[in-house]
């Protein structure tokens, strides 16, 4: 069964999650509800719940995309915590040029 669970960000917003333990582990739904990661973060992390399409972080900042790792493997969401380590493991395997401003 689907709860409604109210998290409060380290930014102070609040976010709403449907989370069952399945997609959640039982310490997170029945723990303090004041987490230490953004809205932002959060927000991401939280998109991997359930079966629909998963959020894409191609685009984000690389401090964003490790936030989220970290996070994914702090509370166990596993196909947050697949797909990063796809992602990681495919950035080391084909890593982008590094452009500098001053021509150096």
């Amino acid at each position: 069964m689907k709860e409604m669970v109210v998290f409060t960000s380290c930014d102070g917003r609040e976010i709403t999650v449907a989370a069952t333990a399945s997609t959640l582990p039982e310490a997170v739904l029945r723990g303090p509800k004041l987490l230490q990661e953004s809205a932002s973060v959060l927000n991401i992390l939280f998109g991997f719940l359930g079966s629909g399409r998963h959020p894409a972080l191609e685009n984000e900042p690389f401090e964003v995309q490790l936030a989220v790792a970290e996070a994914a493997e702090k509370y166990s969401v596993s196909s947050a915590m697949n797909f990063c380590r796809y992602m990681f493991g495919y950035v080391h395997l084909h890593p982008r040029p590094c452009h500098s401003n001053n021509g150096i």
